[in-house]
């Protein structure tokens, strides 16, 4: 007996909704600048400074969410000088990034 259920995958879809994304949806520029260390070391040490959701702890009630995504308040494309700048970065749980940017794209 199988000690894992198999499923069905299609041929061609790919493991990595990231890859996808990276591929398709995202410029090389912006796909260099998530790749480069200076973005990695930057967001490390805003994960470090605040590892907990920023929207989550200022909602009413309050909740204690750790934060995985470290989002720019002014969105990288529009304004590429403030890319590293810490001010501009908040510590974000996936669901209130996502809820973010979906509210930006209607």
């Amino acid at each position: 007996m199988p000690s894992k259920i198999p499923y069905h995958k299609p041929p061609g879809a790919s493991a990595s909704r990231h890859r996808d994304y990276d591929r398709t949806r995202r410029d090389g520029e912006s796909k260099a600048f998530y790749n480069s260390k200076a973005w990695r070391s930057v967001r490390a040490m805003k994960l470090r400074r605040s590892p907990l959701c920023e929207l989550c702890s200022q909602a009413k009630p309050r909740r204690l969410t750790p934060g995985t995504h470290v989002h720019h308040v002014v969105e990288l494309r529009d304004a590429p000088d403030l890319g590293l700048v810490v001010e501009n970065l908040q510590t974000l749980c996936h669901g209130c990034h996502s809820r973010l940017h979906a509210s930006r794209r209607a």
